[in-house]
């Protein structure tokens, strides 16, 4: 037999497979199978991703909270660009952490605020560092701040 007639043989006969009822429903059927089964590993990838969107904005806002009080500590100041920085982690804040944080935040800038503005009054306790309860304060908030973002920051939640 010559390789084209058993060519044709081979296409008659997959072409009597592919036409018969039975199999295309099971066609239908595996291509519909693999169809769920790509969409829900598109679905769980997609779902990952934004939780780990969320959890660097989250860090970022942790992040920066922390690098402020050290700052702070450290030179007694805090520059008007730490300040608009803190401001937009308090704004982003209302959206990804539930209100306990906002509020904490909040309280944390009033404050930051208060011992900002008593370092630039010509005040002499002032000129070299901050006052030993703004220091206890700030340390403090340093000392908590990891126990204050924990619910928010482990990835094992994830």
């Amino acid at each position: 037999m010559s390789e084209l007639t058993v060519f044709q043989n081979s296409s008659a006969e997959l072409s009597s497979v592919i036409t018969n009822p039975a199999t295309q429903t099971l066609f239908n059927f595996l291509i519909l199978a693999l169809t769920v089964i790509i969409a829900r590993q598109q679905n769980s990838t997609n779902r990952y991703k934004i939780k780990m969107d969320l959890y660097e904005k989250r860090f970022r806002v942790y992040h920066m909270t922390r690098d402020i009080l050290h700052s702070t500590l450290s030179s007694a100041d805090i520059n008007h660009d730490q300040f608009r920085a803190l401001d937009d982690c308090i704004a982003e804040s209302k959206f990804i952490f539930k209100p306990d944080i906002h509020k904490h935040l909040h309280y944390l800038r009033t404050k930051l605020q208060t011992i900002h503005d008593k370092r630039v009054v010509d005040d002499p306790k002032y000129k070299t560092k901050i006052l030993s309860e703004d220091e206890e304060f700030i340390l403090t908030e340093i000392r908590n701040l990891p126990v204050i973002f924990s619910e928010y920051l482990s990835l094992q939640k994830f």
